[in-house]
C-alpha cells in the first residue's frame, strides 16, 4: 500500500462522518465543548472577608475540614442584612 492510499481512506471516512456529525443538531457544539455558559450571578456564593488578628500568635489552632468561625449561615446571613440591629 502507498503512502496516499494509506490517507485516503481516513480522509473518504471523515468526508462521509462530517454531513452525519452535522445533522445531529444544534447541540453539537454544545456537546462538544466548543460554547460556554455565563455562570449564574445568583447562585454564587459570598465568603466572609479575610481578616488579619493583631498579633499571629493568638491564633487558634486549625482544624481540617472545620467550619470557618466568621462565616454566617444563611439564615443569619440574611437577617443581618435585614435587621443589622437585632441580636441572635
Amino acid at each position: 500500500m502507498t503512502q496516499s492510499s494509506r490517507l485516503a481512506v481516513p480522509a473518504a471516512a471523515a468526508l462521509l462522518l462530517l454531513p452525519l456529525l452535522a445533522g445531529c443538531g444544534q447541540d453539537t457544539a454544545r456537546t462538544l465543548g466548543f460554547t460556554r455558559d455565563a455562570p449564574d450571578e445568583f447562585s454564587v456564593v459570598t465568603r466572609a472577608p479575610l481578616s488579619l488578628p493583631p498579633s499571629l500568635g493568638n491564633l487558634p489552632v486549625p482544624r481540617p475540614g472545620s467550619t470557618r468561625p466568621q462565616e454566617l449561615t444563611g439564615a443569619a446571613a440574611g437577617e443581618a442584612i435585614l435587621a443589622p440591629g437585632a441580636a441572635h
